[in-house]
């Protein structure tokens, strides 16, 4: 600063100036060798600026139901620990970058969400194959 304090409408000018913190801009040399601040393109979206995530669903439904039928070969009330295993294995590997496009917004309540509707889905497997079970 230059020794004197700003007032609030000044402050409020130079935050109206600048940028929202949540866009990224890439450095691009632009022509005469000037360099021209240009959004960055943003990793599985579209030119609608539509987020995408082709395989993320996919890998969602084929995880619930490999559980499930896990669930329906262990017939073990210890194999509900495996999708209280796996979802956050799952989300950690998003937030990491080993698949996927990363997390999206809301992506803690989905993760619960997913996890409860596994975890009771696995529970109903276990107990309608160990009720098949029983009756051969």
């Amino acid at each position: 600063m230059s020794g004197r304090s700003r007032t609030l409408g000044e402050v409020f000018r130079v935050a109206a100036e600048s940028p929202p913190p949540h866009v990224i801009f890439s450095l691009r040399r632009g022509q005469r060798n000037t360099f021209v601040a240009r959004p960055a393109p943003v990793r599985g979206s579209t030119p609608a600026g539509r987020h995408t995530r082709p395989g993320v669903e996919a890998t969602i439904v084929v995880l619930l139901a490999a559980l499930a039928l896990g669930g329906a070969l262990v017939r073990s009330w210890w194999y509900l620990l495996a999708p209280l295993v796996a979802w956050p294995l799952f989300y950690l590997g998003l937030s990491e970058d080993w698949w996927g496009d990363g997390l999206g917004d809301g992506w803690p309540a989905a993760a619960a969400a997913v996890t409860l509707v596994s975890v009771a889905l696995t529970a109903l497997v276990i107990v309608a194959a160990s009720r098949l079970a029983a009756r051969q």
